[in-house]
């Protein structure tokens, strides 16, 4: 499978079709994985993936590293060695994140949303872009380790899974329809996790983080892939199409494990048009 290792462009993770074909979404992720010799780079981002047993903020020494978890910085895929640590090559705009493993948690923020990234891009979204709706504020140097943390937990085999195909709100007053016909409903839901896969709005980015409140609201990890109505069309072409949704949501490709099964979140949006707002 060595020689089936994934095609990678730009800063989105994309598995090759060819070894998506042949060997299946979890194969595809795994023939990413590449050897330390590889990692031979002008710039690298270090750090350690651990299972948070202190609950600190920050790892304690009684938190130990997790061996084996995969980490990629949206082109490659290596794993953690025995002591959990990861070495992966980085430009200044890079996302890293951790493909969390199935028995594992990772964190979320007080509106569900996973926290499971590290943006990387010191100098922030271009300001010569004149983004209508906020792109990612500085952030400065790299720090020495980016670390992230896990929790084990129970998954089981057998889950259920909330998913909102294209809810894409136009106005507050539509956000409001979502909270009152569908959200509403869903508070305490047994669900493993929910998703939106796609045009969470309906181009008002503004609106994302009301939204976000009244999901986060039903009380389950919620994960996100943007449509073609979360682009910021000032862009003038895809790549830096997503700094908003980047902002709020990190990488527009990822993976994670849940009970046994691997979900591939890819931003298959392959079209971009420019507006005048």
């Amino acid at each position: 499978m060595t020689s089936e290792r994934n095609n990678f462009t730009g800063n989105d993770l994309a598995p090759s079709r060819r070894a998506v074909v042949k060997y299946g979404a979890a194969a595809a992720i795994s023939a990413a994985t590449i050897p330390a010799s590889r990692l031979i780079a002008a710039a690298t981002v270090s750090g350690v993936v651990y299972e948070n047993r202190s609950g600190a903020s920050r790892r304690q020494v009684s938190d130990p590293g997790v061996a084996e978890v995969l980490v990629s910085n949206g082109r490659d895929v290596v794993k953690t060695d025995a002591d959990g640590r990861y070495t992966l090559p980085i430009d200044d705009e890079s996302i890293i994140f951790v493909i969390k493993p199935a028995g594992y948690a990772v964190p979320v923020d007080e509106e569900m949303l996973p926290r499971f990234y590290y943006v990387h891009q010191p100098v922030g979204s271009p300001q010569s872009l004149n983004l209508r709706y906020r792109g990612i504020e500085p952030t400065g140097l790299l720090p020495d380790s980016v670390d992230f943390a896990l929790t084990k937990t129970n998954e089981p085999q057998k889950f259920d899974v909330i998913i909102f195909a294209d809810p894409q709100p136009e106005s507050a007053l539509e956000v409001g329809f979502i909270r009152d016909d569908v959200v509403n409903s869903l508070i305490g839901s047994s669900a493993a996790f929910g998703m939106t896969i796609g045009d969470i709005m309906y181009d008002d980015l503004s609106l994302c983080p009301r939204l976000n409140r009244i999901i986060g609201q039903i009380g389950l990890p919620w994960y996100n892939i943007g449509g073609n109505h979360d682009l910021n069309y000032e862009a003038p072409s895809a790549k830096y199409s997503r700094e908003t949704f980047k902002r709020t949501y990190g990488p527009s490709y990822y993976a994670f494990e849940y009970g046994g099964a691997l979900f591939l979140m890819l931003d298959n949006v392959n079209c971009y048009r420019t507006t005048t707002m």
